[in-house]
């Protein structure tokens, strides 16, 4: 009986295999059936981004009405006859007679020689049942862990430190309309602290699949007027803008926190990316402001310190530019004089970054990479500065890459490194896969777990 069902199988296989070999073959319908179901799609596109707010109703009628003179002119007459396909007539050639041939014989003669030396259908799959029983009790564990904390909490309900940790634990296993409930309880407990308060908004962003809910931005907004600087009310809020088609608002916003964000923070990447995008939208080029370098100042050394240009942010705007102007006109005319300054052409790289001048910002990062070839920093800050320059429609600079390697191969682990020479892998004609998959797989355990970096390495492997 085990061999008849066996064979019956076999056949049944068999047969799907050759169906493509042996049915007749017809001429492809017009693409005009494909294209409506797109603008059907888009349509209920609309609907969806109505109801999130994304767009205005009035937006959406003049998108839908567009949407539906493009369906219109799809659309075929009514006295237009339908066309049945024509098949085409079937001609029985070698190339399509070996095929079954080989599909007949010796697929089923490979798979009895392979079921005689490793198979046996007595023998239960005791592997696979072990690994999913160990799947299983690993599951049945984490259950276990979240129910005792959440019957611990119903008999300490003030517990702040467990709801947190509730809410946390749910995030992880993407149960979050759970954490949700969990932090919106732990917000009212800590009085709306900032960080908790923080955590629910991206807990609800995460629940709505990205989206930047009105709910999610008014705490946001919360979070701001006790910190101003907060970095994920700052990101989120900008992508609030961008997702609500404010293309200026977002790209302000995220300006001012890519100018409070350290130059190798992990995750800065991503915002700057963020930038170009919404810098290309409005047809301008994006400020990528990092903060001054923490180097302390010469007695003797013309040009701005870090110290300075922390006084300089204090003032109004016009008062800045001109001190910041002075300073710097001041250590590019020294630097003339003194040209193998390295700390001087340092800063003065940085100051023409923050004053948004990326042009004369580069000659002062080839200067840097000049006087410290052997500094992998160096080589790493010149790449940077010639990729940010670039517009944002090409694709990455080969000289920018080229110095990226050269500062690999002085310091294998670093992360900006590691991740552009990364990208360049895997977007090249054709793409290298697994010189990118090594790259990222080297830069993911370098990241903090959890972090917006480390979870964009981690899409990134997966996407290859």
């Amino acid at each position: 009986m085990l061999w008849l069902v066996i064979a019956l199988m076999t056949l049944i296989a068999l047969a799907l295999l050759a169906w493509p070999f042996v049915r007749q073959r017809h001429i492809s319908a017009p693409r005009d059936a494909y294209d409506l179901t797109v603008y059907r799609d888009q349509l209920r596109e609309l609907d969806r981004d109505v109801v999130h707010g994304l767009i205005s109703a009035t937006e959406a009628e003049g998108a839908r009405l567009e949407i539906q003179r493009r369906m219109l002119r799809l659309t075929p007459a009514p006295a237009a006859p339908a066309s049945k396909p024509e098949l085409a007539p079937r001609r029985w050639t070698f190339r399509q007679i070996a095929p079954l041939g080989t599909l007949g014989l010796l697929v089923p003669a490979a798979a009895l020689a392979l079921y005689a030396s490793i198979g046996s259908p007595n023998l239960p799959s005791r592997p696979f049942a072990e690994a999913n029983q160990a799947g299983d009790r690993q599951g049945q564990r984490i259950d276990a862990a979240i129910t005792k904390l959440k019957e611990r909490l119903e008999a300490e309900p003030n517990n702040l430190e467990g709801w947190v940790m509730l809410g946390r634990s749910l995030i992880a296993l993407d149960r979050h309309s759970e954490a949700v409930a969990a932090l919106k309880r732990a917000a009212a407990l800590s009085g709306d602290r900032p960080e908790i308060v923080a955590a629910l908004a991206e807990s609800m962003i995460f629940e709505a699949q990205g989206i930047v809910t009105p709910e999610a931005r008014q705490l946001f907004e919360a979070v701001r007027e006790k910190n101003p600087m907060d970095t994920a009310a700052l990101y989120y809020v900008g992508l609030a803008e961008a997702q609500a088609g404010n293309a200026k608002g977002a790209l302000d916003l995220w300006e001012t926190l890519a100018a409070a964000t350290p130059g190798d923070a992990p995750w800065r990447n991503d915002l700057v990316a963020l930038m170009k995008q919404a810098a290309a939208e409005l047809g301008v080029e994006p400020k990528i402001l990092p903060p001054a370098p923490p180097e302390p100042k010469a007695a003797n050394t013309p040009g701005p310190s870090a110290d300075e240009m922390a006084e300089a942010a204090q003032m109004v705007p016009d008062e800045q530019q001109a001190m910041i102007r002075s300073m710097v006109d001041g250590l590019a005319a020294r630097l003339e004089q003194e040209p193998n300054d390295l700390d001087g052409w340092k800063r003065l790289s940085v100051s023409y970054r923050v004053l948004g001048e990326i042009d004369k910002a580069l000659p002062a990062y080839k200067r840097v990479a000049e006087l410290a070839p052997d500094n992998a920093g160096a080589l790493a800050d010149y790449a940077r500065a010639i990729l940010d320059a670039a517009p944002a429609s090409e694709r990455l600079p080969e000289e920018s890459i080229a110095l990226y390697r050269r500062a690999l191969a002085l310091d294998p682990k670093h992360l900006d490194a590691l991740w552009f020479v990364g990208y360049a892998e895997a977007t090249a004609m054709p793409p290298n896969k697994d010189a990118a998959r090594g790259y990222w797989q080297t830069l993911l355990p370098l990241l903090p777990p959890g972090s917006a970096a480390h979870k964009s390495v981690e899409a990134a492997l997966k996407a290859l």
